[in-house]
């Protein structure tokens, strides 16, 4: 057989196997699957090991505080979307349609905006978290929220404004109780697992509009071009993990 011929049917042969950018990006997910794994394998092993701290109706007994149930709902439906929205993107991107491929990646990137503006809500709630407490169990020093009578809002107790509560007959007051991650265990891991997830988020959510905003000349759209394909993996690994987070986290009792 002629050198000629060789390479004629080298040439003819489709390729076969997996991208090299896929593979790049597959193990890349393999690396930050167990680094979520390890998180929610701690996370595990506490709650078994410590029951009283992680149950919803001890956190309200003990820090009067509970997770906001009905705005996570809210933001996992957003991330099912959006990860419907991206797998129309890849197809788009399949198919050469390079004006559906760029509206499809705006539509996932709102989504994936809206979800990182709730859990920016939900945050703020925690750490602004007020709680009604009986006036004679407050201690000196105590930062004040809101309170009946004649103290305004910031107010911080002392002799002098104990004075002033006692005299307008002041039975509660709204105080300042932030949530923070040193509140309890369940909040440090709520802290540690929930925030990196909406790094994840961020860190998808920006390529996305990049690629929306500035894919205009179809290059992202082209046969062979793997780019958008390899987004999608990494926008539908974050769906996933939020799915497992969603009823770890907020629903199993």
């Amino acid at each position: 057989m002629s050198t000629a011929s060789v390479t004629a049917n080298a040439e003819s042969t489709p390729t076969k196997g997996i991208k090299n950018g896929t593979l790049g990006m597959w193990i890349f997910l393999a690396s930050e699957i167990m680094i979520f794994a390890g998180l929610i394998g701690s996370y595990v092993v506490l709650r078994f090991n410590n029951p009283d701290e992680f149950h919803p109706d001890k956190l309200v007994d003990l820090y009067h505080a509970k997770l906001n149930v009905p705005l996570a709902t809210v933001n996992t439906l957003f991330l099912i979307i959006s990860s419907l929205t991206m797998a129309f993107a890849v197809q788009a991107a399949w198919d050469g349609k390079n004006s559906k491929l760029r509206g499809w990646l705006l539509v996932t990137g709102l989504l994936g905006c809206l979800f990182c503006g709730m859990k920016y809500i939900e945050y703020g709630q925690k750490l602004n978290h007020v709680e009604s407490v009986a006036l004679e169990k407050l201690e000196e020093g105590t930062e004040l929220a809101q309170a009946l009578g004649t103290l305004p809002k910031g107010t911080v107790l002392n002799e002098e404004t104990l004075e002033l509560a006692l005299e307008s007959e002041v039975e509660k007051v709204d105080v300042v109780h932030p949530i923070k991650p040193s509140t309890s265990i369940f909040f440090s891991c709520y802290y540690t697992i929930t925030g990196l997830h909406v790094v994840h988020v961020i860190c998808g959510v920006i390529p996305i509009f990049w690629f929306a905003l500035f894919g205009g000349h179809g290059r992202y759209a082209a046969p062979g071009d793997m780019t958008i394909e390899c987004l999608g993996l990494y926008w539908h690994f974050v769906d996933i993990v939020w799915i497992f987070l969603f009823p770890l986290l907020y629903l199993i009792k």
